[in-house]
């Protein structure tokens, strides 16, 4: 009975110390900011266009409940434009994959739905980035707010009627129309360009390679108003 008594009088002990400076932690609610820099944050806003996430596609990747190494954001892209096309074909066998080949997906779609999160996964860091050094150089904010615009067209192109937000909230975001998304995707482009960089091509190692730069806001114009009359039902090739 002694000991039983000392037992329980070390775990109160120890409990009682292991509690010590617990609730000292870093904030994780995702609608306040943590601390960093304007250089790595733009880094991130980059890199996840290339990167699952911290740690490669096999642990720590940004979205969850998929294999790691189909949850970037380039073959997310590829799988969801092309397989559902006469364009290309798949033999892997990963969930979602046959039903990609085929179009025979829903909204319950496991990569779609991987496809949707990365999107907004991307549109929360770039608010992020202009929410806190928006005013720190207008090139990198210019190059934040077309990637920005970028991922809301595909939110357009292949949902239509989505959730908006431009800056970080612990609200939710409110719906917006498919018109209202075209509206601002042009708009955001038309406006950004002019502090985006020269363009002209650059080779590997130079300043701005793999940056988006004047052309890229072209380019991406181009395809929105190509495409004007399925988003808003008026055309306007003119432009």
């Amino acid at each position: 009975m002694k000991s039983i008594y000392s037992l329980a009088a070390a775990a109160l002990v120890f409990s009682a110390t292991s509690c010590v400076d617990d609730l000292d932690v870093m904030n994780i609610d995702p609608s306040v900011h943590s601390q960093t820099s304007a250089e790595l944050l733009f880094n991130k806003c980059y890199a996840t266009l290339g990167l699952q996430g911290q740690s490669g596609p096999n642990g720590d990747v940004d979205v969850d409940g998929l294999d790691g190494g189909t949850t970037g954001f380039v073959r997310q892209l590829i799988n969801s434009q092309c397989l559902p096309t006469d364009e290309m074909i798949c033999c892997w066998g990963d969930p979602g994959i046959p039903e990609y080949n085929f179009a025979t997906y829903t909204a319950s779609h496991p990569m779609l739905s991987g496809f949707y999160y990365r999107l907004y996964f991307g549109i929360t860091l770039y608010n992020s980035y202009l929410d806190s050094f928006g005013g720190a150089d207008a090139t990198m904010s210019a190059e934040v707010r077309f990637l920005r615009a970028l991922h809301y067209y595909y939110l357009l192109d292949g949902w239509g009627n989505v959730p908006f937000a431009t800056s970080v909230s612990a609200s939710a975001a409110p719906q917006a129309s498919r018109q209202e998304i075209f509206d601002y995707v042009e708009s955001e482009l038309l406006d950004c360009e002019k502090d985006l960089s020269e363009a002209q091509p650059k080779k590997f190692g130079e300043d701005g390679y793999g940056r988006a730069d004047k052309a890229a806001a072209w380019l991406l114009l181009a395809r929105l108003y190509i495409n004007a009359e399925t988003y808003t039902g008026t055309a306007q090739y003119e432009k």
